[in-house]
């Protein structure tokens, strides 16, 4: 059974729902500038594999949504207190990881 087994077997369709309830998380319209980092920290770690996410359009300036923009901010500050990318590698893979959050809608009572 997959995720969106799951999703359907609890009877709604769990992305659906969030995108007609909060439909301004998805849209990308946070410049990285917002964030304090740097484009160039910003490429860097997206060559180390931190940045999970694609840019809709390369030849754009950066753009986020409020899931990647927090992802930027929470990897900045923990980089300040010199957090190595192994481990930021190792947290990003929790965080992005989709079976965590299947984990939580099994448990809902």
């Amino acid at each position: 059974m997959d995720e969106n087994d799951i999703i359907h077997d609890l009877g709604f369709d769990f992305i659906e729902k969030i995108k007609f309830h909060y439909p301004k998380i998805m849209d990308r319209t946070i410049p990285l500038s917002a964030t304090g980092v740097s484009s160039w920290t910003f490429f860097d770690w997206k060559s180390k594999g931190m940045i999970p996410f694609e840019a809709e359009n390369e030849n754009d300036r950066v753009k986020l949504n409020l899931i990647e923009y927090v992802w930027v901010k929470a990897t900045a500050a923990l980089r300040q207190f010199g957090i190595a990318f192994k481990e930021l590698s190792k947290m990003k893979d929790l965080i992005y990881n989709p079976e965590i959050f299947m984990q939580a809608i099994r448990e809902l009572p």
